[in-house]
């Protein structure tokens, strides 16, 4: 019997690819949080303080 392709994805392709998706969201974060000091220091707090 041949598995439809929503159970490959499930039991096969995303138990392979879910450490990738893993530590992309968390270098994702850290850049996030590494671009906010200069957003701050330009804008100094935001739309509501910046000229």
């Amino acid at each position: 019997m041949c598995a439809c392709a929503l159970q490959k994805l499930i039991y096969i392709k995303l138990p392979l690819i879910t450490n990738v998706i893993l530590i992309s969201l968390i270098f994702s974060t850290i850049s996030i949080f590494a671009a906010c000091d200069t957003i701050f220091g330009l804008t100094g707090g935001g739309p509501g303080a910046a000229t």
